[in-house]
Order: structure tokens, then sequence, then C-alpha cells
């Protein structure tokens, strides 16, 4: 298997599938459960195999696994943060 960003994660989240993957002020999130949002997450995308994901969206858990769910799907993606306002 080539080596990349997303098998590092994965490799990780299935030994340690309870540790906490990300810690937020106002929760956490196990390797679990970032894998279950980031396959949700991919499994929307059109295009089972795009080149290119622009993803739009404020920093948080959603827009780490919508990062990884990108790299899963062998992509590159862009992204911009909206000004709050």
């Amino acid at each position: 298997m080539k080596r990349t960003i997303y098998s590092f994660f994965k490799e990780t989240a299935d030994k340690f599938p309870e540790n906490p993957a990300i810690i937020e002020e106002d929760r956490t999130l196990t390797f679990s459960q970032l894998d279950n949002m980031i396959d949700a997450i991919a499994a929307k995308f059109y295009d089972r195999q795009p080149k290119a994901v622009g993803i739009v969206m404020h920093h948080g858990a959603e827009q780490i696994a919508a990062m990884l769910a990108v790299l899963k799907s062998g992509a590159f993606f862009f992204t911009w943060v909206p000004r709050h306002g």
C-alpha cells in the first residue's frame, strides 16, 4: 500500500479506535468516530474518484474529516474559510 497521509490516519484509527483523535472546546471525537465521519462525507461525493475538491467551512472536526475524506478518495483539496461577520 502506498504510504499517504490518509493511510497513516487509517493505521492509527485501526490500532487505537477509542483514543481521542480530535479534542475541541466542547467535544472529543475518537479515531473510530472520526473514521465514520470521513466515510460518511466521502460517500456523498458526486464523483467517487474526484481529482479536486473545494472545502469551504469553518475550522473544526468536520473540516478535518472533509480534508481526510478528500485524501481518502485520492484527490487534492483547496480550502477557504468564511469570515465571521
